[in-house]
């Protein structure tokens, strides 16, 4: 029996010294992918860099003091320890996280994360088992081993969500600018040919998805959204006469409505109809627009008194039809190019994010309630060179640093591309490809990123979002991608990982 015992504990030290001596040899051997894989996870991104030397070297340290007697019981507690930490983090993640990464590679690269759990749940027990039979040859006390092998499953559990709080207040206060990937958020199912390039979404009516071409204005194409079928529809104005720089349709049920900004007037024509009618002349200039309702806009524009840019209310059933908020997007602004981005709005609200800073602001259709939200990056100031010429206007005096750009918004969902690389990116993978984080605005959260493949030389120019799709727009192709049930839950529920907050 004694015989039989001894060869248990050297069953168990000497398998988990050889698990742990592959294990850490893989990872070596493959120590950058190991640590991209790190910065992924949903529970530990934001100590990616230092977690991933500490575990090779424990991993090493423990696979020797397991094959040397004197050393056998601290080392077997050492396993206890390191195993019931990596089975409470595949916990966690089956449990507790918006979504599962990629597996870990390695010996158990072939095992799904249940089966990882099962294993390390095995090995856990052959570590306890090891060090009962051990301490009783040493006539340790029944009570004092499970005390202690308890208390070491504590501290391995506790110890591991202290990791997983910090990890997350870095990433949602600090900015440590460490991206997540789930796993396939968004799946390409077809594609296709447009025939040119200049093509841009105007907006989603019932079943179709409908296109404006910059080089043909008055043409409105819609698409079935299997992308079989395109259509071609031709737009009258009734007044004509004015001459444009560049008109553009906007799609919201029931009406299509055309703009140009440069020229004080907005078009409106029901959808199947080709006649398009003047609702609004010589209200206001613009450079953005985004149609709240058939009579309600909001506007950028530039400010007679400041010439910053602001945001505006034009209502067509008010008597003063214009309504400017000089301070919303303009406040402590150094120049007139800090306050520049893009203006979009889902059902409930509206967006602006800032191209070059990492500040959104959220507000209201009335721009009366406002948030000022955060994206990952650490960018909070615009780095902006300015030449102020004699008549008093200001120009760029070097191009400017873009850090979001082209973004749209879904029940909340925000989709924003980014141009700036976090820490553990693949920079060859940065350079073929377009990034995408993805935010819930309602929870102030950030969910997650996405690799966006070009198409040859072609990056992707435009986004558009339904509820089970993503359309964007990449060269002269359309392509259809399906958004996997994970991202869809965040329409519904608005569980994601937290976005930072001033």
């Amino acid at each position: 029996m004694k015989n039989f015992k001894n060869n248990i504990i050297l069953f168990s030290s000497y398998f988990h010294a050889l698990l742990f001596t592959y294990a850490a040899v893989s990872k070596l051997l493959d120590f950058e992918n190991f640590q991209i894989q790190l910065a992924q996870s949903p529970l530990l991104s934001a100590f990616a860099g230092i977690i991933s030397y500490i575990i090779i070297s424990i991993e090493l340290l423990l696979a020797v003091l397991l094959c040397i007697p004197k050393t056998r019981l601290f080392s077997l507690y050492g396993t206890l320890f390191l195993m019931s930490g990596f089975t409470v983090y595949i916990y966690l993640i089956l449990n507790f996280s918006d979504f599962i990464p990629c597996s870990c590679g390695g010996i158990l690269e072939e095992l799904d994360w249940s089966e990882h759990l099962i294993f390390n749940l095995i090995c856990v027990i052959l570590a306890w088992i090891a060090i009962y039979l051990l301490e009783k040859s040493l006539s340790v006390n029944w009570k004092h081993t499970f005390i202690f092998t308890s208390l070491t499953i504590f501290l391995a559990s506790t110890t591991l969500h202290i990791l997983y709080l910090n990890s997350e207040y870095i990433i949602k206060k600090d900015n440590n600018f460490t991206r997540r990937f789930p796993h396939h958020p968004l799946i390409e199912e077809k594609t296709m040919d447009l025939g040119v390039n200049s093509y841009y979404f105007a907006g989603i009516h019932q079943n179709e998805v409908y296109l404006g071409n910059k080089t043909s204005p008055l043409t409105l194409i819609s698409i079935d959204q299997d992308l079989k079928k395109m259509r071609k529809h031709s737009i009258k104005l009734e007044n004509n006469n004015l001459i444009f720089k560049s008109l553009r349709i906007i799609i919201k049920s029931p009406y299509f409505y055309l703009y140009d900004g440069t020229v004080p007037i907005i078009y409106r024509g029901k959808i199947g109809q080709s006649t398009a009618k003047v609702i609004s002349y010589q209200d206001a200039y613009f450079n953005q627009l985004k149609v709240i309702d058939s009579t309600t806009f909001i506007i950028r524009t530039e400010s007679s008194k400041t010439k910053k840019q602001v945001l505006g209310i034009l209502n067509l059933q008010k008597k003063t039809r214009l309504n400017l908020s000089e301070n919303i997007i303009s406040t402590n602004q150094k120049n007139i190019f800090e306050a520049d981005g893009q203006l979009i709005a889902d059902e409930k609200n509206l967006y602006y994010i800032f191209y070059y800073h990492n500040n959104i602001l959220k507000a209201d259709f009335h721009l009366q309630k406002t948030e000022h939200l955060k994206t990952i990056d650490t960018i909070n100031k615009a780095n902006i060179k300015t030449i102020n010429l004699e008549n008093g206007h200001q120009k760029m005096g070097a191009p400017p640093k873009i850090i979001n750009s082209n973004s749209v918004v879904f029940n909340g969902i925000l989709f924003n591309t980014s141009h700036l690389i976090g820490k553990f990116e693949d920079k060859k993978q940065w350079k073929k490809s377009t990034i995408i984080d993805i935010y819930n605005t309602n929870q102030r959260k950030y969910w997650g990123s996405w690799y966006l493949q070009n198409r040859g030389n072609n990056k992707m120019s435009q986004m558009l979002i339904s509820k089970e799709h993503m359309f964007v727009l990449i060269g002269q192709e359309i392509v259809k991608y399906r958004i996997a049930q994970s991202l869809q839950e965040q329409f519904k529920t608005g569980e994601a990982e937290n976005q930072s907050k001033e």
